[in-house]
């Protein structure tokens, strides 16, 4: 996969606000940001048209959070079923947090 880089276009000048708007640039073409990004199962994404999803403003219809979040809680829960949750924690940190937790 090519390089995603973000291109800030505007700012909030809101003291306390953080907030800014503009363009997540990626190999497969440009994002505006605040984006619209339903994020549900494979099941719901299915029940949907593309159509209704443009309709509804969305920009990307996103299943991979959700999946990773229920493949992560089904490995911890056979760990755990397993007695080797310690090191199946110690492999996602490894993984994931390059070892620092």
């Amino acid at each position: 996969m090519g390089a995603v880089s973000f291109e800030i276009q505007s700012k909030s000048h809101a003291p306390a606000s953080r907030a800014r708007a503009g363009l997540l640039h990626t190999p497969n073409g440009d994002i505006r940001t605040p984006a619209f990004v339903p994020v549900a199962t494979k099941a719901s994404v299915k029940g949907i048209l593309p159509g209704q999803l443009k309709a509804l403003g969305a920009i990307i219809a996103s299943m991979h959070n959700v999946k990773f979040i229920l493949d992560l809680v089904a490995g911890a829960r056979h760990a755990i079923l397993d007695g080797r949750y310690e090191q199946y924690r110690a492999d996602f940190v490894r993984d994931y947090y390059n070892g620092q937790l």
